[in-house]
């Protein structure tokens, strides 16, 4: 895909927001993607919708929320095995297809988008083992993940980082491509979304 515009992700995790912003400007970005399912937060409530949005505007940077495109938390039956969300399946989904169509219009119009969710480590987050996973699959584009002001680091290096992290070694006709796919889905498995109520501890009189 030919494009004008750059796409990056970032967790905003426990950051000020002024912090945040001036991170956002250091890498020139005009676009926040947020991809979080439910993008309000008790314990960072600087980073709520209403109040992201309204620092972002006044510092000319546009926000858009992609909740139902690219959400951690699937409201279809069928992007879930045994009850948690599996994210080749989210891939598959058209409605996760037209969010990639709206990135494409935004790089393809010049602009510089970052994909936001909560966590601060890419590894950590659906963000980078689904969203850039799967944009990354259907425009073949580069994606860069932002960590800081002063780091910041490309799709190639992080899975590099996840091959090391789960000490994965390919088997036989096994080709780095298939590899990385196997320690993305393992990835996947960690951090997916799951529906399935945890049980009530046992407390003991």
């Amino acid at each position: 895909m030919e494009q004008n515009g750059h796409l990056f992700t970032i967790g905003c995790s426990t950051r000020s927001l002024s912090d945040f912003i001036l991170i956002l400007k250091k890498y020139k970005i005009q676009v926040v993607a947020d991809v979080r399912s439910t993008p309000y937060s008790h314990f960072t409530p600087q980073f709520n919708a209403d109040c992201l949005k309204n620092e972002l505007y006044k510092n000319r940077i546009m926000y858009g929320s992609f909740a139902k495109e690219f959400g951690a938390r699937r409201v279809e039956d069928s992007a879930y095995i045994d009850n948690t969300v599996d994210f080749t399946k989210v891939m598959d989904l058209d409605i996760f297809h037209k969010g990639v169509e709206r990135i494409k219009n935004g790089l393809t119009a010049g602009y510089s988008i970052v994909l936001m969710c909560t966590e601060y480590n890419p590894i950590d987050c659906h963000r980078f083992s689904l969203v850039s996973r799967g944009i990354r699959k259907i425009l073949d584009i580069p994606i860069d993940h932002i960590f800081s002001q002063n780091l910041c680091k490309s799709t190639e290096d992080l899975e590099n980082e996840l091959l090391v992290a789960l000490n994965l070694q390919p088997e036989l006709f096994e080709n780095k491509n298939m590899l990385i796919e196997r320690a993305y889905n393992i990835l996947g498995k960690k951090v997916a979304y799951s529906r399935v109520e945890k049980p009530e501890p046992v407390v003991y009189a």
